[in-house]
């Protein structure tokens, strides 16, 4: 099944089994072949914020995959979720949200390079790489308006030394290190998807 994170609301393709034995759908319908419908639903999930699930279903969900992403240009982004030596996770705090530090993958640049340079850059620490963590999805526009889809390839990270230097350029106004196994139950505003992603993901990773 796929999953697009549209506006703090989640969007699943798949089968007719994978979207019946969803819960908490607001909405679940078929796929007939026509992407109008597609860009529709993505429109109303645009202009709410308030955490719903929305679901189509076809019994060839990577045609449904194929043409969902036809409506958007894709590009690609790698990140990491880093831990120190007492096993505790960063998070970077922008536009109002909790986040990971990730970033656009560069031309001709391999998503491991591409996790490690933007960590770099957004933090200032210099990290041992690890295995891959996950991968998410999310949509959103362009300041010309422009219908993006983003993947984002995140990483398992270590980093020895924990002093930062915070890119003000992209927005980060803060940073904490914190239990992974807490950040679920903090009040911190996490995007939905990280929040998942970290809840799914096992820590601590061996260095």
């Amino acid at each position: 099944m796929y999953k697009i994170y549209i506006n703090e609301n989640l969007l699943c393709l798949g089968t007719r089994d994978e979207i019946a034995a969803l819960t908490d759908v607001s909405l679940a319908m078929p796929y007939y072949g026509k992407s109008k419908a597609l860009l529709n639903l993505s429109d109303r999930l645009e202009k709410v914020a308030d955490g719903r699930t929305m679901a189509v279903s076809s019994d060839d969900p990577h045609a449904l995959w194929s043409d969902f992403q036809g409506l958007y240009r894709v590009i690609p982004a790698a990140g990491g979720l880093i831990l120190n030596n007492q096993e505790e996770l960063l998070l970077i705090y922008r536009r109002g949200y909790w986040d990971l530090p990730k970033g656009k993958q560069d031309e001709g640049e391999e998503l491991e390079q591409t996790a490690t340079r933007e960590v770099a850059e957004e933090t200032g620490l210099k990290v041992t790489l690890g295995t891959l963590a996950g991968e998410t999805w999310h949509t959103y526009r362009s300041k010309k308006g422009k219908r993006i889809l983003k993947p984002t390839f995140w990483y398992h990270m270590y980093a020895p030394e924990t002093d930062l230097t915070l890119q003000s350029e992209e927005d980060i106004e803060d940073a904490q290190w914190i239990n992974p196994s807490k950040v679920m139950e903090s009040d911190l505003v996490i995007y939905r998807n990280i929040a998942e992603l970290i809840d799914a993901s096992q820590f601590p990773v061996n260095k």
